[in-house]
């Protein structure tokens, strides 16, 4: 395990020393994935990697350190909040189903793609302990529930004559996800 996760160290580095006077976010965000996907498929579930910036004597570090933690059983998956998605697609994006063994931050990862998604304004996860070493998952979706348009136009011209337009869009038709651009 610390051999790749020394290479991707090096290869971290490396980035970083063309960044000339800032830390790319982006750049720490994908190490830190890469080296916590590898330790979750590798079945650390105690163990993560994390970043933070301090700012000490007018001076940015950048400290890169494992952390402890608990890792979570899952009993079910609780989604609640939405009325027009279906709970079949919310369930599609999700990475575990009950029985795995996840850590907090595949939580964190899950909360971020969802709220990331069109049809979602935000969702909030949180862990609910219901003992016998496991626990719930409850996911509290609020959706946009107007995803959908339809724009009609018409005009006139001297030069071209009657001119017509239509244009349907829709982001999430009929709760599944799926999105819709249609213009003529």
């Amino acid at each position: 395990i610390l051999s790749l996760l020394e290479k991707e160290l090096i290869k971290f580095n490396k980035k970083l020393e063309k960044t000339d006077f800032f830390y790319d976010t982006n750049i720490i965000n994908d190490f830190i994935s890469v080296s916590n996907d590898y330790l979750y498929n590798s079945n650390i579930y105690d163990l993560s990697i994390e970043a933070e910036v301090n700012f000490i004597n007018n001076k940015s570090i950048l400290k890169i350190f494992s952390k402890t933690q608990s890792p979570i059983i899952i009993n079910k998956i609780q989604i609640s909040g939405n009325a027009i998605t279906k709970d079949k697609t919310i369930r599609s994006k999700i990475d575990f189903e009950p029985g795995d063994i996840i850590n907090d931050d595949i939580l964190i990862d899950l909360e971020n793609r969802l709220n990331n998604l069109n049809y979602l304004n935000s969702v909030e996860i949180s862990s609910l302990d219901t003992g016998n070493n496991s626990n719930d998952i409850l996911l509290e979706i609020d959706e946009n529930k107007k995803t959908g348009s339809i724009n009609l136009a018409g005009s006139i011209s001297g030069d071209t004559g009657l001119g017509f337009g239509l244009n349907i869009n829709d982001k999430n038709i009929r709760g599944s996800g799926n999105e819709l651009d249609f213009s003529i």
